[in-house]
């Protein structure tokens, strides 16, 4: 189940069509003040978001919004998508797998 923070939006305009075919959790900015508060008084991010059927992680970053800006700059400094996509290596790998299927008459040949 994914999350959705709706940080600059009135309640009214949430940025999905129907609702009944998203199937994310919206926390409202209406609901981040409740979650602070229910966070005070359980002192447990994972019973909150148990209640709201959200993450943890979702309710720590309400909670402490200057933890999610820090979280958003090692992400961007990690650059994720870079890390295990190698053309070259990709392009080799379908090259021999295509080869193989070929061989077993798996795949149509090109002519």
């Amino acid at each position: 189940m994914t999350f959705y923070l709706i940080n600059n939006m009135p309640d009214t305009e949430l940025p999905y069509t129907n609702k009944e075919d998203d199937g994310r959790v919206k926390i409202l900015p209406s609901q981040h003040t409740e979650i602070k508060l229910a966070y005070q008084e359980l002192n447990s991010y994972r019973k909150v978001a148990e209640l709201y059927g959200v993450t943890k992680n979702v309710i720590r970053f309400i909670c402490n919004p200057e933890q999610l800006k820090e979280y958003n700059e090692r992400r961007k400094k990690r650059e994720p998508h870079l890390r295990y996509y190698n053309t070259e290596k990709r392009r080799e790998y379908m090259r021999t797998y295509r080869a193989k299927k070929r061989k077993h008459k798996l795949l149509k040949s090109q002519q």
